[in-house]
């Protein structure tokens, strides 16, 4: 499967056909409507879902029948599809990569992360 990076500035406007197993799946389908994507159709599963080439044959065809340009899931169940096979590859597939920003105690966490890496028990203020 290729690993094709699209910048979320290319949803806007676009069918997307959504699919992943969360415990809270509401919140990944949201966030795609929040970058001005259209949801044509989802599938949701159920939370660590061990998916099969099956699977991602029906994702498949079910965007096709949507009318989707593109399929998406998220950065955790690319790891779980990304080896599987499929002959036909007519729909983009990619995933929604989260990125964690902290905007306070930065400083403060990668310091406790380096010091437990390095051995170091800190004490925290």
């Amino acid at each position: 499967m290729d690993n094709i990076e699209i910048n979320t500035e290319q949803l806007k406007g676009k069918k997307i056909y959504a699919f992943c197993g969360l415990g809270n799946p509401n919140a990944f389908l949201n966030t795609i409507k929040a970058l001005g994507a259209e949801i044509a159709g989802s599938k949701v599963y159920n939370d660590h879902y061990h998916y099969s080439q099956s699977n991602l044959a029906e994702i498949y065809t079910q965007a096709r029948l949507a009318g989707a340009n593109i399929i998406l899931t998220t950065q955790k169940d690319w790891t779980k599809i990304k080896f599987l096979k499929l002959d036909k590859k007519d729909i983009k597939l990619a995933y929604l990569a989260i990125q964690i920003k902290f905007i306070t105690w930065q400083d403060r966490l990668t310091c406790l992360i380096n010091d437990t890496i390095a051995g170091k028990i800190s004490k925290i203020n």
